[in-house]
């Protein structure tokens, strides 16, 4: 049984997800968080009342005949391609590319390996999904834009923190850090990077700058 979230989004984040603006990558990142935490769950709720009151007090109006059948013609079109070994809720994999068009890179470093699952044209920002094996680590970076950080499984130690399954980080421009990966269990996490995202230290970093410009 997983154990309730330690560390939650911010106000901002949630009021985003509740009034529909959310993009993509941060709508999905807080539908698996909301999963496993009823804490978020409860405020979620509170702040979607008012615009259910609106919407129950408009006039009832009766559905295409046809609406039901078209609803499992989407159903159907979506199901989820499955994917062994990684820690994804179903309802996430429907939203996202199939797995076969993934594209796996390592960080040189500590066995981390990391996806772009899908990017967000209208904000611009990205979801990514990164696994670090047991006492893995992902190397000392500095971060350009703004990042969400959701623990899907095990644990990773960041910023002094010890982050376990469910628990939502938020990181803004200019910190530096590093991030080692639980001993045991390693980690899996989904990453929302705004902007210019981040940039590795070092050597890593200049092999990231000729690999982003396909040099």
């Amino acid at each position: 049984m997983m154990l309730a979230p330690t560390y939650h989004p911010e106000a901002r984040r949630l009021l985003a997800y509740a009034t529909g603006h959310a993009d993509l990558p941060l709508r999905l990142m807080m539908e698996a968080h909301l999963s496993n935490c009823s804490v978020c769950t409860r405020q979620v709720a509170c702040l979607s009342a008012p615009g259910g009151r609106v919407l129950e007090a408009w006039p009832e109006q009766t559905p295409p005949p046809d609406l039901l059948d078209r609803i499992w013609v989407q159903v159907a079109r979506r199901q989820p391609e499955a994917v062994a070994g990684i820690p994804l809720p179903a309802a996430l994999l429907a939203d996202l590319p199939p797995p076969r068009s993934w594209r796996w890179r390592t960080t040189f470093s500590g066995g981390c390996r990391v996806a772009r699952l899908l990017r967000d044209e209208s904000s611009g920002s990205s979801l990514f999904l990164v696994h670090l094996p047991p006492d893995g680590r992902f190397p000392f970076h500095v971060h350009l834009g703004d990042e969400d950080s959701l623990v899907l499984t095990g644990g990773v130690r960041l910023g002094g923190r010890l982050l376990e399954a469910g628990d939502w980080d938020h990181t803004s421009p200019g910190v530096e850090h590093e991030a080692r990966a639980d001993a045991h269990e390693g980690c899996w996490t989904l990453s929302r990077l705004e902007g210019r995202g981040l940039r590795l230290a070092g050597w890593r970093g200049m092999l990231q700058w000729v690999m982003e410009r396909g040099l």
